[in-house]
């Protein structure tokens, strides 16, 4: 019996090797590139590798959906073979233009790879079916596909973590020395090779009887109704909640608010995806109406979409993934309204419409990454111009005091392009180079910090806490400088849930925080007569404290330095920080929340 489980499974892996042979050897030439890659020792080195791993990777997706197109189009042999060789020739093209040294390289060459696959697994989704009709065979067919990528998945990490275990034994018991990049390797040869091998084994080999099928496993009904359904009803209640906050307040939505939207958009979608044939069972027809009511109350979201992300658009400029977001909310309107207004719908539209999207925001002068490099370098040309560190083309040093939130902006734009672009675009502006020495082209670029000496200004890194809060406190047993206040105002905090504007000192004293609290204005009042003001720059502040203690650490700051003093007039004011939360985003630090207690000197 063994012998014939043995010889069945090498039957059905030559089979799907004759079936899927160029893609097996895209995934084979992964495999091998990634194990090479992981066995070699050393800094890295430029190596053609990263080609062949790239373009090996983006191969499965691609050559899978063309060689099912031409299964199901019953398409000659001369002609499935010549497309799927003009398929290779676009792999070869794409991996002619990936880094050969890409851990030295920006990150651009990743982006590209995750949307190029992305756009290549939703074309395996639907190009086979972009005919008319034939919608119950294309969703059994991509049942079949996404229980199958599972079993694979689950199966390879079993088998990895036995063979794991095994080369543990080996190494302990029998003193082997098995290397530790030997586990690594394994995986790439379990995740790469082996699941290709055992997903492609399981596709049906028959497409055109797919249309008469009926199964709907009772698994996958019990995780649509009782797990993905509830979590879409908790987004739901959330986001709603959180836009009553926002229409009662009259307060611009945060950024981050934007990946919940898209989070609940997702998996509703999948959610209704997997409910689609029951949809037209008698007893099950509320999933009609769910469908279209999920289309419905996802307007109002969407809007909402739009006005948090391009609130940091205009704040801090474009990024991927706020060009990403934004090309998500124009596919989700055309979702929505191919949904609401088309009388037949047809649910092959997802996967066609995210399939062209995607391509489209991913090549030309237009994508998600020119577009992000010229925001940066047009902000980060802005910010020199306005302090006068670039004239007629060229970076003169600084020769005084820079404002703070600009100097954390300028560090921070560099950060992003030596991280994901390179200072290619900015060269110009520079007579020194940006590379590093024997730096291959395209890699090896400067550090941030170096860069930001080149302009005459002191980078500033983010000290990074958990989650990447930062959070300045002071010490508890210094002491104040009291000398010359007459009167203390006790501690109030400024932030989320917390009034920006009010009162202070039994009515004496009026407060206005600016909107993303980098400045604060108080104003003192005398039998309702506004009589002095004082406006504290708290942004320059926290800069401040950033480069005094980034390494000796904030939890211990002397409390002189948490402490700003302002003066207009008769009235003299000190305002001391007991605590002070910070983020650490691309564009720079952002305030979250501080608490802080008032000393005043008014004459009286």
């Amino acid at each position: 019996m063994k012998l014939a489980s043995l010889r069945n499974a090498v039957h059905d892996a030559l089979q799907t090797l004759s079936r899927f042979p160029l893609v097996l050897v895209s995934a084979a030439t992964a495999t091998v590139a990634g194990i090479i890659l992981l066995d070699r020792e050393g800094p890295p080195q430029p190596t053609i590798l990263w080609s062949f791993l790239y373009g090996g990777i983006l191969g499965i997706p691609l050559l899978i959906a063309l060689r099912l197109t031409g299964e199901k189009r019953r398409w000659r042999p001369i002609l499935s073979w010549g497309i799927q060789c003009a398929g290779v020739v676009l792999l070869v093209i794409y991996a002619s233009t990936v880094p050969r040294n890409v851990p030295e390289a920006p990150a651009s060459a990743v982006v590209c790879l995750l949307l190029f696959a992305l756009a290549a697994h939703m074309l395996v989704a639907v190009a086979p079916w972009t005919g008319k009709g034939e919608i119950n065979g294309f969703w059994q067919y991509n049942k079949n596909l996404f229980l199958r990528i599972l079993v694979a998945l689950l199966f390879a990490h079993v088998l990895f973590g036995g063979l794991a275990f095994a080369l543990a034994a080996l190494d302990n018991l029998f003193g082997m020395q098995i290397p530790g990049n030997r586990y690594e390797e394994l995986w790439v040869l379990m995740s790469i090779l082996f699941t290709t091998w055992f997903f492609l084994a399981g596709i049906p080999r028959n497409l055109d009887e797919l249309e008469g099928a009926r199964e709907y496993p009772k698994g996958l009904r019990i995780f649509t109704y009782y797990i993905l359904l509830p979590i879409v009803f908790v987004y739901l209640a959330i986001l709603y909640a959180y836009l009553a906050k926002i229409l009662i307040s009259w307060d611009w939505p945060q950024g981050w608010v934007s990946k919940l939207i898209l989070g609940f958009a997702g998996t509703g979608m999948f959610s209704l995806l997997l409910l689609h044939p029951l949809g037209h069972q008698t007893e099950n027809i509320w999933i009609r109406s769910l469908i279209r009511w999920f289309y419905v109350v996802l307007i109002p979201l969407v809007v909402m979409l739009f006005f948090a992300v391009w609130r940091r658009v205009t704040e801090y400029g474009m990024t991927e993934g706020r060009y990403l977001a934004l090309a998500l909310g124009v596919w989700l309107v055309l979702t929505i309204l191919y949904f609401l207004l088309r009388p037949a719908k047809d649910i092959k539209f997802i996967p066609a419409s995210l399939c062209v999207g995607i391509l489209i925001v991913s090549l030309g002068p237009w994508g998600a990454l020119p577009v992000s490099e010229r925001s940066k370098v047009v902000r980060l040309q802005s910010l020199l111009k306005k302090n006068a560190l670039l004239q007629d083309g060229k970076v003169h040093k600084s020769s005084g005091n820079v404002y703070g939130r600009d100097t954390w902006e300028v560090s921070a734009i560099l950060s992003y392009l030596h991280d994901m672009h390179g200072y290619d675009a900015i060269q110009p502006w520079f007579d020194q180079p940006l590379r590093k020495e024997a730096a291959a082209p395209g890699v090896g670029y400067k550090d941030p910090s170096d860069v930001c000496s080149l302009i005459g200004l002191e980078f500033i890194r983010a000290r990074q806490i958990s989650g990447g809060e930062m959070v300045f406190r002071p010490n508890y047993e210094g002491q104040c400088d009291i000398t010359g206040y007459n009167k203390m105002v006790h501690s109030h905090r400024f932030g989320p849930g917390f009034p920006l504007s009010g009162r202070l000192g039994g009515g004496r004293y009026t407060y206005r925080a600016s909107q993303n609290l980098d400045s604060m204005t108080v104003v003192f009042w005398k039998e309702g007569t506004a009589l002095d003001s004082v406006t504290i720059d708290v942004d320059s502040t926290v800069a401040g404290l950033f480069r005094a203690h980034e390494d000796a650490g904030s939890e211990n700051v002397p409390l002189d330095d948490m402490s700003i003093s302002g003066a207009s007039g008769a009235m003299r004011m000190k305002m001391f920080f007991w605590e002070i939360h910070a983020e650490q985003k691309d564009e720079g630090l952002r305030l979250l929340w501080y608490d802080a207690f008032f000393l005043f000197a008014t004459g009286d």
